[in-house]
C-alpha cells in the first residue's frame, strides 16, 4: 500500500493578501476609485447645471439684444423722419414716426410699428387741424400724451409737432 503524498508545506501569505485571497491594495484602490467616480459624477452634474443656467441666461440676453436692436432701428428711423419733417413745407408730406417705446401691455403696438390707419397727419398744415380724438389715438400709439389730455389744442399741436420734428407751430 502506498501512502498518499504529504500535504504541501504551509506557506505564509505574501504581504498585502487578505484572508479571502484578494489583494488588500487592490481593495483599497477599488474603494478610492469608487469615491473618485462619485466625486466626478457630482462635479459633472454641477457642470451640467451650470451649462443649463448659462444657456438660459444666453437666451435671455439674446431676447434683450433683439429688443434693443428693434429700439435702435426705430430710433434711427424716427431721427431720419424728424429731420425730413423739419424740412417739409406747409403742404409737403410728413414722414410718420414709428413706435419707439416697448409695449407695457399685450395690447400695445410693437416697437417699430407704424401708426394705425390715417391717424398721422399728412402735412404740416394737417398737424394744426388735429382734434382731441386724434390726439387720443396718437397718444395711445406713441405712449406720449402731447401736453396732456386737458391741454388746449394749440398746446397739444405744438407738443406733437415738436415730437415729430415740426417746429414753429
Amino acid at each position: 500500500m502506498r501512502l498518499p503524498p504529504p500535504p504541501p508545506p504551509h506557506r505564509p501569505r505574501p504581504p498585502g493578501v487578505g484572508a479571502n485571497g484578494r489583494n488588500v491594495d487592490m481593495a483599497r484602490f477599488e474603494g478610492m476609485f469608487k469615491d473618485f467616480k462619485a466625486e466626478l459624477m457630482g462635479t459633472l452634474k454641477e457642470t451640467t447645471d451650470c451649462v443649463k443656467k448659462l444657456e438660459a441666461s444666453q437666451q435671455q440676453l439674446n431676447v434683450s439684444v433683439q429688443r434693443l436692436e428693434a429700439q435702435v432701428a426705430a430710433s434711427s428711423h424716427n431721427a431720419y423722419a424728424r429731420v425730413c419733417n423739419s424740412r417739409a413745407g406747409a403742404t409737403e408730406p410728413l414722414q410718420p414716426l414709428v413706435r419707439e417705446k416697448a409695449p407695457s401691455q399685450a395690447t400695445d403696438p410693437a416697437v417699430g410699428s407704424r401708426p394705425p390707419g390715417d391717424c398721422f397727419p399728412a402735412t404740416r398744415n394737417d398737424v394744426l387741424q388735429l382734434k382731441h380724438e386724434a390726439f387720443k389715438v396718437l397718444a395711445a400709439f406713441y405712449g406720449n400724451d402731447f401736453g396732456g389730455s386737458n391741454a388746449i389744442l394749440p398746446v397739444r399741436c405744438r407738443c406733437f409737432g415738436d415730437f415729430i420734428g415740426v417746429t414753429g407751430l
